[in-house]
């Protein structure tokens, strides 16, 4: 069983309605057999939030991305990077497997999912930035189309790494 950190915005978690598409990744990443890490279940702490993200991320096997078109609240001791861009580059550093679900432009979901008043450049950069990767990241449209591609995922990409860790030790 891997746990699966899943960063994302606030909006992803309540669009669209009765199906979001962060339920599409929750129940995707537990029907495969693995846990969900998600910044919903962080508790108050003494502790910075930078610290309590990279803490966070660093605690998972798997870091699963689902990233639309709004860049998120930037972190309070690091403005310069949203919580979800901090995670992103904690989870590169680490060399944890990183899976990338992107929205597409047709994706389904009311306009607010697609406007972001203060920080579109910075959300179409960090796209741009997810897109030349490296990483093969997988488009979708629909919470569905998620549920799918985050179902196979986990356990095409965690389980080697899984397994070749507990032969080692």
């Amino acid at each position: 069983m891997a746990a699966c950190f899943l960063p994302h915005t606030s909006e992803l978690r309540r669009f669209p309605a009765g199906s979001t598409y962060i339920e599409a990744a929750d129940s995707a990443v537990l029907h495969a057999g693995d846990t969900v890490m998600d910044m919903k279940y962080f508790a108050a702490r003494d502790e910075k939030p930078a610290q309590v993200c990279r803490a966070a991320v660093l605690g998972a096997d798997v870091y699963v991305l689902v990233a639309g078109f709004r860049y998120g609240a930037p972190v309070r001791d690091q403005p310069d990077v949203s919580y979800t861009e901090l995670e992103f580059d904690t989870a590169t550093e680490a060399g944890l497997p990183r899976l990338v679900f992107l929205l597409e432009p047709d994706a389904q979901g009311p306009d607010e999912m697609f406007t972001d008043r203060d920080h579109s450049a910075r959300q179409e950069s960090f796209r741009n930035r997810l897109r030349s990767s490296g990483l093969t990241v997988v488009m979708v449209s629909t919470p569905i189309q998620l549920d799918k591609a985050a179902f196979q995922a986990p356990r095409r990409s965690t389980r080697p790494v899984v397994d070749a860790v507990s032969k080692r030790l």
